[in-house]
Formats: structure tokens, sequence, C-alpha cells
């Protein structure tokens, strides 16, 4: 089965990711923990998105998948490599957050591809995820 998953609005990339690193004080534990605001402002944008699709919305996969990204940009100022790894970080935590998949080790992700377009009216990324038998 083939699922279809498209976020808008998503214009991050892996240098803002590693820039927005900080360190916070957590007063329940009294330790310092790391946070990061992009990263969860990018969790937060895929998490609507899966929750907003028909297709994923309720659906808990067992079977490994093989996920399809489809970028399509709004301009060539970031290299691939940064949109992409970004994006597929943040989309498969919300997988695993919304409880599409268990996990997203090994076992549970079988390979993922990438390919890039440029559309400056309407950027997206259009996500299919593939069950592997």
């Amino acid at each position: 089965m083939i699922y279809k998953c498209i976020v808008k609005g998503y214009d991050s990339g892996l240098n803002e990711l590693l820039n927005a690193q900080r360190q916070k004080y957590d007063p329940r534990t009294k330790r310092m923990r790391v946070y990061n605001a992009e990263k969860a402002k990018n969790d937060r944008l895929c998490c609507k998105a899966i929750r907003n699709c028909q297709e994923l919305n309720k659906v808990h996969i067992n079977k490994p998948i093989f996920v399809h990204y489809h970028f399509h940009v709004k301009d060539k100022k970031r290299d691939k490599t940064n949109i992409a790894y970004a994006f597929c970080k943040s989309f498969l935590d919300s997988l695993q957050q919304c409880k599409v998949i268990s996990n997203d080790g090994w076992a549970q992700i079988y390979n993922v591809d990438f390919t890039f377009d440029v559309d400056v009216s309407n950027p997206r990324v259009v996500v299919e995820i593939e069950e592997v038998n």
C-alpha cells in the first residue's frame, strides 16, 4: 500500500537546525537539557500535516517502509542535502509521535529517496510511504 502526505510551509535546512540548538534549564529535573526550537517547529508542522492527511489518519504501519520525498522548493539557495536531511529527521520523528510507525530504526525504515524541483508559487514536500513486503 502507498500512502501520500503533503507538507506545506516547510522552509528550513540543516544549518538552521544546527544553529538553533540551545541549552535550557529544566526546573522539574533541576538539570540543563538541550532544546531546539527549530526542530520543535518542524516537528509540529509535520505532525499537523500527518494528522490532516486522510490516508495516514489513524493508520499504524507494521511492515518496513520505503519513503519517497519529493521536494518542491521555492528557490535554489539551500543545498539539497541540507533541506532533505533536516526534513527527513523531523518527518520520521513525527510519524513516530503520531503513532503511524513504532520506530524509525533499521528494521522499520527500508530505504528513503529524494527528488527535487523548483516551484516558486507552491513550495511543498510530497511524501509517499510505501509498505515493503
